[in-house]
This record gives C-alpha cells, structure tokens and sequence, in this order.
C-alpha cells in the first residue's frame, strides 16, 4: 500500500470519528477559563481552537459521544442542569475534594434506560388512547380529527424518540392508522347491527 492510499484510508478514519457533544464541550470551556484548571493558557487565535464557532473541526475519542441516543442525549442536556441545580447539588457528592469540588457526575446510562421506559410505556399508552378517544367519539368528523391527531403523535414519537428510519416511521404510522380505521369500521357495523335488530315501537 502506498503512502497516498494509507493517508486516505487514514483521513477517512478521521472523518468517522464522533463530534463532542455540547454539554463536554461546555465542560471543557469552562475548565480553560478556570485559575486551577487551563487557566488561560491558551492566547490569541489558539484560543479559539475550542470555541463554539470552531467546533466543526473538532473530533471526540469518547465512546459516549458515539451513541446516536438523541432522546436520551436531549434528556440529559434539558433534566440534569434543571436537577441539579434544584435538588442535584443537595444530595449527589462532587466527583473529588478540593479545587475539583464544583464537579458533579451523572451517569449517561441512566438517561438511556428512562427513555427505554418511557419508549415502553408510550407504545402501550398511545393505542389505548385513540381507541378510547375513538370508542367515545360518535361522529365520523371528530374520529378522522382523532385518527389524523393520533396518527401525527404516533409519528412524531416514532421519529424523534424511537428514531426510526424514515421508510419504518412510515410504514408503521400507515399500519398504525389502518387499525384505527378498522375499528372505525367495526364499530359503525355493530352499530348498523343493532338499529337494524332492534323492534319497531
């Protein structure tokens, strides 16, 4: 292998290397700006290696901002500031003593398990609901609003917290409105049934 074909195969080895997360990159910033951390000890343009605008250019080694768990990641960045500042701070230990006393951890893998579970009670809870809404809703205008409205939440859960690709989103929201309507249908012939079996006054 030549030298051009090893520094391509490395240059696209690179290119496959994960972006850090905002949250680490914060993380990082605040640890330059710190007496006992970096300290300034970048000047000039080499301090603006890590900032916001250059972070494009930047690659992470972590395994953890390998995962594509966006739910999760979204979990985390929204739940842990507004946890800890308001009860995180009071129960959970800094990370060591001293300087580094101002450093708290929360584990990723919690968040991936809560949205496991809130995956798992989801898929349970949004066909209970529409065929309620549906079993209650006796007017064929209020069970399409249903349907239409049940079907856009089903998709939108399917895609940004199952993160389905877009042909399975598809397929499952396509099946997922077909049975609505097949209960639609079935409950207009019981319906139809019953008027047609009941005794004339």
């Amino acid at each position: 292998m030549s030298r051009v074909d090893a520094a391509l195969l490395q240059t696209a080895e690179i290119n496959r290397l994960a972006k850090p997360r905002d949250c680490d990159l914060k993380v990082l910033l605040q640890w330059l700006q710190l007496p006992f951390g970096g300290n300034f000890f970048l000047k000039g343009l080499e301090a603006q290696t890590w900032s916001p605008e250059a972070s494009e250019d930047l690659v992470a080694l972590s395994g953890r901002s390998q995962e594509k768990d966006q739910f999760a990641q979204l979990m985390s960045d929204i739940i842990v500031p507004w946890y800890h500042h308001r009860i995180g701070q009071s129960f959970q230990k800094p990370v060591s003593e001293g300087e580094w006393s101002n450093i708290w951890e929360y584990k990723y893998k919690v968040f991936v398990v809560l949205g496991d579970v809130i995956c798992m009670l989801l898929s349970s809870v949004v066909p209970v609901i529409s065929i309620f809404a549906l079993y209650f809703v006796k007017s064929m205008l209020g069970r399409l609003a249903v349907i239409t409205a049940m079907s856009f939440m089903f998709s939108l859960i399917m895609t940004f917290i199952v993160q389905g690709r877009r042909v399975d989103v598809f397929a499952a929201t396509t099946a997922f409105a077909a049975v609505q309507v097949v209960f639609v249908g079935g409950q207009n012939y019981i319906a139809a049934s019953t008027c047609s079996s009941s005794p004339n006054t």
